[in-house]
């Protein structure tokens, strides 16, 4: 297994086969989601759609932890990177940097190599690997709202996306805390970061019981 599989591969999603767990920040609540209805909504809007991204967790730390060996200014940023498996470009360097500090009250950095960014409860740090499926992966969103079990959504994703996220969670299956997560972020913040068990490959997704699903489903137009 590669370093980058045995600290932090590339990504997940808390799952049975299509299946996906919600929840805000790191396990934070959050309710199981089950197969994305077939009914979906109108193609998004690019400008809506830019601002949804998902990604594979490289690290992730709580943010009170500044005991954690991999949150010291000193640490060799080169040699973190090597072990994870990302490229030591600028903009990684950049997000490294940025999650060695993990200060929530600073914007969070993003590239289309690397990001970091804290949980919306700014109680977990993430240092993020490429974008692995944006806004252009999704052909259709529908908010399902219900009073008792909460609010629910309905993501289909495009023949790439569906691809995409096989590739993703299919790596993230077989990769340990915390590789086996991905992120999936709002504006720059990680709204929901969950553990992959299984590989989603059929293209259809629900959200159950995020407080930002509307946020979520208003950006996906």
């Amino acid at each position: 297994m590669t370093p980058f599989a045995s600290r932090a591969a590339t990504a997940a999603l808390a799952i049975t086969a299509a299946t996906l767990i919600a929840a805000c920040g790191a396990e934070e609540g959050g309710a199981v989601a089950t197969t994305a209805g077939s009914s979906a909504a109108a193609e998004p809007s690019a400008a809506a759609r830019s601002t949804v991204e998902i990604r594979a967790v490289a690290l992730a730390a709580p943010v009170a932890d500044t005991s954690d060996p991999l949150r010291k200014d000193d640490i060799e940023l080169g040699d973190m990177l090597a072990d994870l498996g990302l490229d030591e470009s600028p903009d990684t360097v950049e997000a490294a940097e940025w999650f060695t500090v993990g200060d929530c009250a600073a914007d969070p950095v993003s590239s289309t190599d690397a990001a970091a960014a804290c949980s919306t409860h700014s109680s977990e740090v993430f240092l993020l690997g490429p974008t692995a499926l944006d806004g252009s992966h999704i052909s259709g969103s529908e908010l399902v709202e219900d009073d008792g079990s909460g609010d629910s959504l309905n993501i289909t994703l495009t023949e790439a996306g569906t691809a995409a996220m096989a590739d993703l969670t299919g790596a993230a299956v077989a990769s340990p805390a915390p590789g086996n997560r991905i992120a999936i972020l709002l504006d720059g913040l990680v709204i929901s970061a969950t553990t992959v068990k299984s590989v989603i490959d059929n293209g259809e997704v629900t959200i159950i019981g995020d407080e930002h699903i509307r946020e979520l489903a208003e950006a996906l137009g």
